[in-house]
């Protein structure tokens, strides 16, 4: 079976959206294999927006690395794997945002949205498919909505149990 890596990142804001954090889950087999969660030094101030919603301030993450220097690391979960996100367009952005800032290369990826799909399938009662919404009507556990590796864990949960027929991904060059 295809290896799964689902993801969500946490940004600086809307004017610069550069990452800040990463949830990773790699599945195999249906079983999670890796999880990894990071921190990023995006070289910009997060706005105080942004820092309320996840809780990461600048001072967080003046200390950690860049994500080009965690890239050589992280690209092979995205590389060779069916990709998952909750709202894929907006973390594929982010990605590809990090890559051209960093001047880093990534293959074509093979792309699941969960959001996506949930609109086209999924009836909640309040017809909204925020991940809490839909985390809350499959009975899903998201501890601390906006934390990467939180959100993540969600996406991944509800993956296998939103979704019941073969995936067709997307592809997407970054």
């Amino acid at each position: 079976m295809q290896k799964i890596t689902v993801f969500d990142f946490e940004t600086t804001g809307f004017k610069q959206n550069r990452a800040v954090s990463l949830g990773v889950i790699v599945y195999e087999d249906g079983q999670k294999i890796v999880e990894i969660y990071q921190l990023f030094n995006p070289g910009v101030s997060i706005e105080p927006g942004a820092q309320r919603i996840h809780g990461i301030s600048s001072a967080d993450v003046a200390s950690k690395p860049t994500f080009a220097e965690m890239w050589p690391l992280l690209r092979p979960y995205f590389e060779q794997s069916l990709v998952v996100a909750h709202n894929a367009k907006f973390d594929l952005r982010v990605l590809a945002n990090e890559c051209k800032a960093y001047n880093l290369t990534c293959q074509p990826l093979q792309i699941f949205c969960t959001l996506t799909y949930a609109k086209e399938h999924v009836k909640t009662p309040s017809n909204k498919h925020k991940l809490e919404v839909l985390a809350e009507y499959y009975d899903i556990d998201l501890r601390h909505a906006h934390n990467a590796l939180d959100d993540s864990r969600a996406t991944g949960e509800l993956l296998f149990k939103m979704v019941t027929t073969p995936i067709t991904p997307e592809i997407w060059t970054i």
